[in-house]
């Protein structure tokens, strides 16, 4: 109050010093009584206060100042605040022609122009992005919230760079194997080359026992390949080890009959019936393989035997003949031969063979077999020669 009847007596002053000026004295002139003082005094408080309370919103802006260099350090660009608003000083126009109301609107509008500019300052700022410059971090704002002139707030969000889809797509696109496409290219097998392998699978599963399975692979084999001699010995074998010697003797006697050249099958029937004592026919299965120049040392060797068993002693002779032929240093050879030759009464050639044994064998049962056939040729050809 003390403030309003101060400028009250301020402008009352100035009326009087201007009367002065003037040359006349004021004529005071009583008004009747009226209310229009304290209307006016109760304006100035309300403009006081409104000032007042306007000087304490700008104090917030200062704090909004002095935090701005930390938004900086954060890598943000803080937008520019509106400059703080000083505060003034109300002034009362003295002049009678402005009323209080007037001053006061004024006032009121004053601040208001100030602060929309101040609002309008902040919105208008655009708050740009800052790029870091680490490789693996990006800054991007995320969030701003509206400022106002009394509180300007801006948030931000450090978020690590990601990867791109197509970025993450293309290690896996090139790291990933082409797929190898399987062909599957024919091959020609001759019929000669799968009945060796059947052959083959025989001879496996009877190295494991398992003769049955042996047998259906060689018989396979020899529909393939009838020729096939080796499939159709291990299968007469076969059957015979079975004790199945009918079988045995049948394929064999297949054999013989298509390849008679081949004197395989001749010795193992003549092998299974020597083993059964069929000697005669052991040795006509044989068929005199001295005839054939070719035959097996195999062939010869049991025909002989076989015949000395059965002393036929031209047969015997004639196929050990052939064997010394081939192996005249061989003491059985000499032997047989000298033994078949003696059973004939051919002194003269049994006496020979007998004296080529002694310088062969190393036997002495041999040779004291031979030297006492020896001397017993020597004496028989004496007493022939004195008789004449």
């Amino acid at each position: 109050m003390s403030v309003i009847n101060r400028v009250l007596n301020d402008i009352e002053q100035r009326k009087q010093q201007e009367e002065a000026a003037q040359g006349y004295e004021a004529v005071n002139i009583k008004e009747p009584p009226s209310n229009t003082k304290w209307i006016v005094a109760l304006v100035l408080c309300c403009v006081v206060l409104a000032g007042l309370g306007y000087a304490l919103t700008l104090d917030p802006k200062s704090n909004v100042k002095q935090q701005a260099p930390t938004s900086q350090e954060a890598g943000v660009v803080e937008p520019p605040v509106a400059a703080k608003v000083e505060q003034t000083n109300i002034v009362v126009n003295a002049e009678p022609t402005v009323s209080s109301q007037e001053l006061a609107q004024e006032q009121v509008t004053q601040q208001n122009v100030e602060m929309a500019a101040a609002k309008k300052t902040v919105n208008q700022n655009v708050i740009t992005e800052n790029t870091i410059e680490e490789p693996t971090q990006v800054v991007d704002i995320v969030q701003q919230q509206q400022v106002t002139p009394t509180n300007a707030v801006v948030e931000t969000k450090i978020v690590k760079p990601t990867k791109s889809l197509v970025e993450q797509k293309t290690p896996l696109a090139t790291n990933k194997a082409p797929k190898k496409k399987l062909s599957i290219t024919p091959v020609e097998v001759s019929p000669q080359e799968v009945a060796n392998l059947k052959f083959q699978q025989g001879l496996k599963a009877q190295k494991v026992g398992k003769i049955e399975l042996a047998q259906k692979r060689w018989l396979e084999a020899l529909k393939l390949e009838p020729i096939l001699h080796d499939a159709r010995i291990q299968l007469a074998a076969s059957y015979y080890g079975e004790n199945n010697s009918p079988d045995a003797l049948k394929i064999l006697d297949e054999g013989n009959s298509k390849y008679p050249n081949f004197d395989g099958y001749r010795l193992l029937a003549a092998q299974i019936y020597y083993q059964e004592n069929e000697f005669s026919r052991a040795l006509a299965v044989l068929d005199n393989p001295y005839l054939d120049s070719s035959a097996s040392e195999e062939n010869l060797t049991l025909a002989a035997s076989i015949a000395q068993q059965l002393k036929r002693w031209p047969v015997a002779m004639n196929n050990y003949q052939q064997l010394v032929n081939r192996q005249g240093n061989n003491p059985q050879w000499v032997l047989g031969l000298a033994i078949s030759q003696d059973a004939q009464q051919l002194s003269q050639q049994a006496l020979k063979q007998y004296q080529h044994l002694l310088t062969l064998t190393g036997d002495l049962g041999v040779y004291d077999y031979a030297a006492g056939r020896i001397a017993v040729l020597q004496q028989e050809l004496a007493e022939r020669g004195q008789n004449g």
